[in-house]
C-alpha cells in the first residue's frame, strides 16, 4: 500500500541516530560550503571541475549560505574558509521528518514517481536524493550498499577509490603511531606540500596527506622530509654529545621517532659512521618509500 500522506521533506536514516559519520569529522559538525568564489570552489574538484562547474556556478557558496539563512539555520566561518552550521542539532532540525532504523532495500520508478521499499511498506516520492556516503566506514552505514540501488535505476557506477584518507606505507611504522610533526614536507610526483603530519599504525595522515591520498592509489613513491636539518651538518656538531639527544635538540623531532628510525643507540656524534649519516639522510632528511590506499575501503 502506497502512502499518499508523506511530508514534503522526509529523511530516511538506516541507523538509530542520524549524523553518525558527521560526528567523526569537523569537530562534530558538517561544513555546508566554503567562503571561496565559484572559480576557487571548482578548482578543489581536481579533474572533475568541468563536471561540477554548472552546479557550482548556478548555486554558488554565497547562495548556499543565503538559502540556509532563510531557513533560520545560522552558520559560522572558520579561518580556513569552511562554513559550518552553528550546531549539528540545528542542521537536523531543518531536515523535515526523520525516520530512523529505516533501510531502503529497493527503489523503482513508475512514470514520474519513485517508489521506495524499506521493508516497512512502500513510499512514494517525486524526487529522491541519495546522501549515503561511499564505502568507507560500514559502522556508520557508509558501506557501499547504495550502489546496487543506483544501478537498478540505470546509473553507471565507477569503482570507488579512497580519498581524503590516510596513506599506508610499505614500511612498518607501528612504533611511531601517535607521533605528530608540526612541519613536515611531503612530495610525490608534482605534488609538494608542507604542514602537520601524523603517524598512524599503518602509515601517515594529516591534512596534506589526505589531500594527496586520492593520487597514490595502489602504490606510488613518496618522499617525506621530517626535518630541514641537513645530514651534511651532523659531523659539525659537538663530537662528544650523545647523537640522538643532539639531533633532537637540532631538529625538535620527538625522541621516540629518532629512537625508532635511527639505529644509533648510545653513540656520540663522533662515533657516527658514514652508514649512520646515510641512515639519517634516508629516514629523516629524505625518506623515500611507497605509499598506497589499497585496502582502505571498508566494503
Amino acid at each position: 500500500m502506497l502512502s499518499s500522506l508523506l511530508p514534503s521533506s522526509l529523511l530516511l536514516e538506516r541507523n538509530s541516530t542520524p549524523g553518525l559519520k558527521l560526528l567523526l569529522t569537523g569537530g562534530g559538525k558538517c561544513n555546508l560550503t566554503h567562503t571561496g568564489t565559484e572559480r576557487e570552489t571548482v578548482l578543489h574538484y581536481n579533474g572533475k571541475k568541468n563536471f561540477v562547474s554548472p552546479s557550482v556556478y548556478s548555486f554558488p557558496p554565497s547562495s548556499i549560505r543565503k538559502y540556509f539563512s532563510k531557513l533560520g539555520l545560522e552558520t559560522v566561518e572558520r579561518e580556513d574558509g569552511k562554513v559550518f552550521p552553528s550546531t549539528l542539532s540545528s542542521l537536523l532540525s531543518r531536515c523535515g521528518e526523520i525516520r530512523t532504523n529505516t533501510n531502503v532495500k529497493a527503489i523503482r520508478k513508475e512514470e514520474d514517481i519513485f517508489i521506495l521499499n524499506s521493508g516497512k511498506g512502500e513510499m512514494e516520492a517525486e524526487n529522491v536524493v541519495f546522501a549515503t556516503g561511499g564505502a568507507s566506514f560500514s559502522k556508520t552505514g557508509s558501506d557501499g550498499s547504495t550502489y546496487s540501488l543506483l544501478s537498478s535505476l540505470g546509473h553507471s557506477i565507477i569503482s570507488p577509490s579512497p580519498a581524503l584518507s590516510e596513506i599506508l606505507l610499505d614500511e612498518d611504522v607501528s612504533k611511531l603511531e601517535g607521533i605528530t610533526l608540526e612541519s613536515a614536507l611531503l612530495e610525490s610526483g608534482s605534488f609538494k606540500a608542507q604542514g602537520s603530519l601524523l603517524f598512524t599504525r599503518r602509515g601517515i595522515s594529516g591534512p596534506m596527506v589526505q589531500n594527496l591520498s586520492r593520487e597514490v592509489g595502489e602504490g606510488k613513491e613518496i618522499t617525506l622530509s621530517l626535518s630541514s636539518f641537513p645530514s651534511s651538518s651532523i659531523k659539525g656538531l659537538k663530537a662528544s654529545a650523545k647523537a640522538l639527544k643532539q639531533i633532537h635538540l637540532e631538529t625538535a623531532l620527538p625522541t621516540r621517532l629518532l629512537e625508532n628510525t635511527l639505529g644509533w643507540g648510545e653513540k656520540t656524534i663522533g662515533d657516527l659512521s658514514k652508514k649512520d649519516i646515510a641512515e639519517y639522510r634516508d629516514k629523516i632528511e629524505r625518506w623515500r618509500t611507497i605509499g598506497s590506499t589499497k585496502g582502505l575501503l571498508d566494503k
